[in-house]
């Protein structure tokens, strides 16, 4: 079996950022004789959120029956409510919110300031998307906003609103473009702001040439992960065969009978868990 690279594999800058903290906090806890928490999964990956366990670190989503200590948040960051009660409750917080999380919420501040109801494409209930929900316009008060995953969800928006889009960062291009085309044709008054992340749509670019060379790709990653599930489905629909796992043995059978094999990755696998898979795949007889 030939295996052939992605270009673009490993952690993207705001997951290898929010990762090197946590074992910071981790190492530093146990010197101390500290709790070292991490609100909501670091990550969406679970060798890597388990990993974190084994050094000590507790995964928790608020701050109730816990005892105070050092909590990081994790790379999709947290609603302001929540954050306010984490302090209240005593914890020492570390920021591990992606950078870019940072900025998009700044700029849907900006616009519920200027009095736009914020819609924001994505994953309904999705860590990134619940930060993006809370961010407050005024202490105790998130902006004004409404969620579309789909095409149906647009009637949730009410009328007489001037409207800013927003999106999840690991969102679909396709998927965003069509709708927001959609909620243009309806709405007469729409600013549509850049928050889609370069790096997975650079991550899609490569994958997109690696599956001109290959018939069949394994996507490494989490299995709940939005940035991988993305992958997947640009895969296929560029007539790739598309398996994703976090580990070899979570392929089925059928893997092994490509001739050719692509390898890519989603933006929280680090490079370690990609070559254990292609080590497997290589070695399998």
């Amino acid at each position: 079996m030939e295996i052939i690279y992605s270009e673009k594999l490993g952690y993207c800058p705001g997951v290898r950022n929010a990762v090197s903290q946590a074992n910071n906090i981790a190492e530093q806890a146990a010197a101390e004789g500290k709790r070292a928490y991490c609100i909501g999964r670091l990550v969406h990956n679970n060798a890597v959120v388990q990993a974190m366990g084994r050094m000590g670190m507790e995964f928790i989503d608020e701050p109730d029956g816990h005892v105070p200590g050092t909590a990081l948040i994790s790379a999709h960051g947290i609603p302001d409510s929540l954050r306010d009660r984490f302090v209240r409750a005593g914890f020492t917080l570390i920021d591990g919110t992606c950078p870019r999380i940072i900025e998009n919420r700044n700029k849907i501040l900006q616009q519920a300031r200027m009095g736009r109801l914020i819609v924001i494409i994505g994953i309904p209930g999705h860590s990134e998307v619940r930060c993006l929900e809370g961010t407050d316009l005024f202490p105790g008060v998130p902006v004004s906003s409404v969620v579309v995953g789909s095409k149906q969800d647009i009637a949730k928006i009410p009328d007489g609103f001037p409207l800013a889009v927003a999106a999840q960062t690991t969102v679909d291009r396709d998927l965003f473009d069509s709708l927001v085309e959609l909620i243009k044709e309806r709405f007469p008054d729409v600013t549509v702001l850049k928050t889609i992340c370069p790096e997975p749509l650079q991550r899609q670019a490569a994958l997109r040439h690696l599956c001109e060379r290959c018939p069949a790709v394994v996507i490494v990653g989490g299995l709940h992960s939005a940035n991988t599930t993305v992958l997947a489905e640009v895969a296929r629909r560029n007539g790739c065969r598309a398996y994703v796992c976090e580990r070899s043995g979570e392929l089925p059978e059928e893997v092994f009978s490509h001739p050719v094999l692509g390898i890519a990755s989603g933006a929280s696998t680090p490079f370690a868990q990609v070559s254990a898979v292609a080590k497997d795949l290589s070695e399998h007889v």
